[in-house]
């Protein structure tokens, strides 16, 4: 079985951590103000007035505001933050705010964290996949076949209905990883689901961009 990196949430934690201008709308005209000073917080590791201002921009509606708020909660050792009781659950709850309001990061890294579980929170594979599903319909491709891989392979009651069209929508959109994948299911899957051709397909386009193993498929 080929393998799918999981290099993705690294890259997505990174897309958090990048500058990027104030996310903010005319409904939510404070909210700018409130981010600049939660970073300028954050850098000076100041992080209960980071973790206020954030907050006041989330309950502006602001989606930033709502992903660093939760992140600072979900994740203190990578920020270097105090941890304190519940975070782990609060945060998980503010990133799902952010990803209702439209911030794909945060129903990716949401997606991540409760699919894993964490503090007094029990892995949620349900919760997980629905993050990851907005997420994915938010324009995060990688994020569409972690979805799809999950939902053909997981150990019970594998839904290929769902699982095949979010890896064909990444494999489209260039993770050729899941390409890989989807070619070996087609291959090797459950009967009703098995496409020779399509497997054969899908792995000339890897073999073709250097992936040696599914070259050896095609001999």
């Amino acid at each position: 079985m080929f393998a799918i990196p999981e290099k993705f949430l690294l890259s997505l934690i990174m897309c958090l951590l990048l500058p990027a201008a104030p996310a903010f709308s005319e409904e939510t005209p404070g909210a700018a103000d409130l981010l600049l000073s939660g970073g300028k917080a954050m850098k000076s590791q100041d992080f209960d007035t980071a973790k206020r201002d954030y907050l006041k921009a989330c309950d502006l509606g602001n989606a930033e505001g709502c992903r660093w708020y939760g992140f600072l909660h979900s994740s203190p050792n990578l920020m270097k933050a105090p941890a304190t009781e519940n975070d782990f659950a609060r945060g998980l709850l503010y990133l799902a705010k952010a990803c209702e309001l439209g911030d794909a990061p945060s129903c990716a890294v949401g997606g991540k964290l409760a699919i894993d579980g964490g503090p007094g929170v029990a892995p949620d594979l349900s919760r997980g996949l629905s993050l990851y599903e907005k997420a994915c319909d938010l324009g995060e491709n990688s994020v569409c076949g972690v979805a799809g891989y999950l939902y053909a392979f997981r150990k019970e009651n594998p839904d290929y209905e769902k699982g095949i069209p979010l890896m064909e929508k990444s494999c489209a959109g260039g993770d050729n990883a899941i390409c890989a994948v989807l070619g070996e299911l087609y291959e090797k899957g459950p009967s009703g689901i098995r496409n020779e051709a399509r497997a054969m397909e899908l792995y000339k386009k890897v073999c073709d961009l250097g992936m040696k193993r599914a070259c050896e498929k095609l001999k």
